[in-house]
């Protein structure tokens, strides 16, 4: 990072930026899981837990987002000046409106 460079979201709070990617990686994985892609996935590349147990079910994926999300909004509620910050800045890094 440069002298007088801003610090990035992850280096800002890295266990609020944890708690949010943890999130949005649920979400993606339940999105795979809703619309078939991750069935077309495992059965082409092949998974010997896939094979053995099959595919968890969408209420696998569906509790793991709602987890992940319940501990961002634990954060966010314990912690809510640094939240909104952290927000701020995340939304700088990715272009968004905030």
């Amino acid at each position: 990072m440069a002298q007088n460079a801003q610090p990035s979201f992850y280096e800002s709070n890295p266990e609020y930026a944890t708690l949010i990617f943890t999130a949005q990686d649920a979400r993606k994985e339940l999105i795979r899981a809703l619309t078939g892609e991750l069935d077309k996935s495992l059965e082409r590349v092949g998974d010997p837990d896939y094979e053995r147990y099959g595919r968890p079910s969408d209420e696998v994926y569906l509790s793991g987002y709602l987890c992940a999300l319940q501990r961002v909004w634990a954060y966010e509620e314990e912690h809510p000046d640094e939240a909104r910050r952290c927000k701020a800045l995340f939304s700088s890094e990715m272009g968004l409106e905030g």
